[in-house]
């Protein structure tokens, strides 16, 4: 009886929890501020520790899926071509961030860049940031900073189709030398990814080497670069056509079990396959300007296409978050309820316990 009651009382505390999460969302669909508030105080605390920066990231990253929650409930044809419901939705929620880039920018862009959770949350939440004029200097401010940085404002710019070719340039004296080769790959395909051609001569010259490992990781890992570039650029890659076709004949490339992706980027590059592309992340449609809504298919061969996920990781999928004063303050007007409840089942349970024992 009593593994019985725990199973219970467990699937209770349970059920309990699940609803209040999803009451949690349209909470904040209806009122982000108690949410906003905490982020901004938590921001605000420049001697975070470990534990408080992960408190802060998880708050990013409920605000940042609640956001695309509502985003994908308004309803569209499909997430390529946004409704005026949705395209409502979407400004709404860049009005009530107006206020909050600059911080969100810095927290972003700034000394934890590539160190915390919360830099990398914060570069998330911006996604769903106003594409505005004022948003674009504050993240061209950090394009100088080193090719890193430079490259990740240059994507957040790309996704609110900011990018200018003055920016473009700042990316190319970010090149780094021939001799580091790692880092020059990395760039290669950085700026591919935003549309540029500049990284063709880097994947060229890796797809002219033959290959030099014995495994099929080894021999993927040698191209995969190149590769990608060819997926990104697609006809524009043309230049890479005629290395690409050497590898598809070779015996080691053959016997890899690799083969299909070199055919894939063969396709790609003759325009059998779509190129890969981007669909802003907001829900406002293709980035890419050869993508429509009738190209969301995924391929069948090779790797994946164009089709975009509009959907963001579930919160809850991460380690549970601390409760703040704010939030228990503002809880839902049902949950003294739904307790009640839970405590009288539990308690019916106990006195059918004593009677048994």
């Amino acid at each position: 009886m009593k593994s019985k009651f725990y199973t219970v009382a467990m699937a209770l505390f349970s059920l309990s929890f699940t609803a209040l999460g999803e009451q949690d969302i349209t909470r904040i669909w209806d009122d982000p501020d108690p949410l906003l508030n905490e982020i901004r105080l938590q921001i605000n605390d420049q001697g975070r520790n470990s534990e408080e920066d992960a408190a802060l990231a998880a708050d990013i990253q409920t605000l940042a899926y609640a956001i695309n929650q509502e985003i994908i409930a308004a309803e569209s044809p499909d997430w390529g071509t946004p409704s005026a419901e949705r395209k409502a939705v979407i400004q709404k929620w860049a009005d009530i961030l107006a206020p909050e880039t600059q911080k969100l920018v810095d927290l972003a862009f700034g000394e934890g860049f590539g160190k915390t959770d919360s830099s990398r949350q914060a570069r998330s939440l911006l996604d769903f940031a106003p594409s505005s004029a004022a948003f674009a200097d504050q993240l061209r401010d950090y394009i100088d900073q080193s090719p890193w940085v430079a490259l990740a404002a240059a994507d957040l710019l790309y996704e609110h189709r900011l990018l200018s070719e003055e920016d473009k340039g700042i990316l190319r004296e970010w090149r780094p030398d021939a001799e580091h080769g790692s880092d020059l790959n990395r760039w290669a395909l950085g700026v591919s990814s935003v549309g540029m051609l500049d990284g063709l001569d880097v994947a060229k010259k890796a797809l002219a080497i033959p290959p030099q490992g014995e495994t099929p990781e080894e021999i993927i890992r040698q191209y995969g670069n190149g590769l990608e570039i060819a997926n990104l650029l697609g006809p524009d890659a043309s230049a890479l056509l005629r290395n690409i076709e050497a590898l598809v004949a070779h015996p080691k490339v053959i016997s890899s079990g690799y083969l299909q992706k070199f055919e894939y980027a063969r396709h790609v590059i003759n325009g059998r396959e779509p190129r890969q592309g981007r669909y802003a992340v907001n829900g406002s449609g293709p980035l890419s300007p050869w993508l429509a809504s009738e190209s969301l298919e995924k391929p069948e061969s090779g790797v994946p296409g164009s089709k975009p996920s509009p959907e963001l990781k579930k919160p809850s999928e991460q380690e549970p978050r601390l409760i703040t004063e704010t939030e228990k303050s503002s809880s839902p007007t049902w949950w003294p309820l739904v307790a009640v409840v839970i405590l009288a089942v539990l308690g019916l349970l106990w006195v059918l316990l004593k009677k048994r024992k």
